[in-house]
């Protein structure tokens, strides 16, 4: 096996290390609430490992083609790795990417989220009116279009096939690079089993359940990735994931969760699934 140059790491805020502050909680205080995924994160363990660097270019609540963006990034940026170990969590299919004209850049859309579907928490719709748009009075507007989209034009069999291919020819790309790469569900399962057969596939070992379609009461589909796997270790050990302290995002942190998010002890295990994955030489190009 040749050596790694560097891990470079995509996904959303799981891979990220979202929800891991330094210290005590200080958010009610005027105190700033300093993050430390970074020094937390398994992608930031693995480079520790091997002695080389971390590229995480992940971020908070991306969605698939933010993620894939990122990737035909790094490789059109990031020339001088030769020979990266490429990792990339899987995110939610109904967050949708999109380019907002007014900021001039790109944004990702959880168009399942409850605020879009009824008049809950309607400053946070406001405030993405404001953020996309640069106008409070586009609320209802960005409301109504998220609402017709996931009404008229968002199937989730499709988005599935949709994401299917996408990783056809992401995965072609790397191999004919001969680019070893990882490949796991972050927040839902979303991939089929074609993908995940013929891929360098880590699996949370969950038995698969037909997922549920989109609803306004939100939009489920949780089986074998990484957010199950957090959740069911929790649900285990304090017998239920709102237990009382049980997550907390700060020192010390829960021991599955920080919030919704995987612990540092969470992302240790997940480093130490991926080397043990590597090790045992599955697939393709990984060995």
């Amino acid at each position: 096996m040749k050596n790694y140059d560097c891990i470079a790491a995509f996904g959303c805020s799981f891979v990220h290390g979202d929800a891991i502050y330094g210290g005590i909680d200080e958010r009610h205080t005027s105190k700033p609430t300093k993050f430390v995924g970074d020094k937390y994160r398994f992608s930031k363990i693995l480079a520790d490992h091997y002695g080389i660097p971390e590229v995480n270019m992940a971020g908070s609540g991306m969605g698939n083609e933010s993620i894939f963006r990122r990737v035909y990034r790094f490789f059109k940026t990031h020339k001088k790795y030769e020979y990266p170990l490429v990792i990339i969590g899987i995110s939610g299919l109904a967050r949708k990417e999109v380019f907002s004209t007014h900021q001039g850049r790109f944004f990702d859309i959880h168009q399942s989220d409850k605020q879009y579907h009824s008049d809950e928490n309607q400053k946070a719709v406001e405030d993405k009116a404001i953020k996309f748009t640069g106008d409070i009075k586009n609320t209802e507007i960005l409301k109504s279009c998220i609402q017709f989209n996931m009404k008229y034009f968002f199937d989730y069999e499709m988005e599935k096939e949709k994401l299917d291919w996408q990783l056809t020819f992401l995965i072609g790309f790397l191999n004919s690079k001969k680019i070893p790469y990882v490949l796991f569900n972050s927040i839902e399962d979303a991939l089929s089993d074609e993908t995940k057969q013929s891929s360098n596939y880590l699996s949370f070992g969950k038995q698969p359940v037909k997922a549920s379609l989109w609803s306004r009461e939100g939009y489920h589909s949780n089986t074998d990735c990484w957010y199950t796997d957090m959740h069911d270790r929790h649900k285990k050990k304090y017998g239920h994931w709102e237990s009382a302290g049980s997550r907390s995002m700060f020192e010390p942190y829960g021991e599955f969760a920080c919030g919704g998010h995987p612990s540092p002890g969470s992302h240790k295990t997940m480093a130490n699934k991926i080397l043990k994955y590597i090790e045992r030489g599955y697939k393709n190009n990984i060995i």
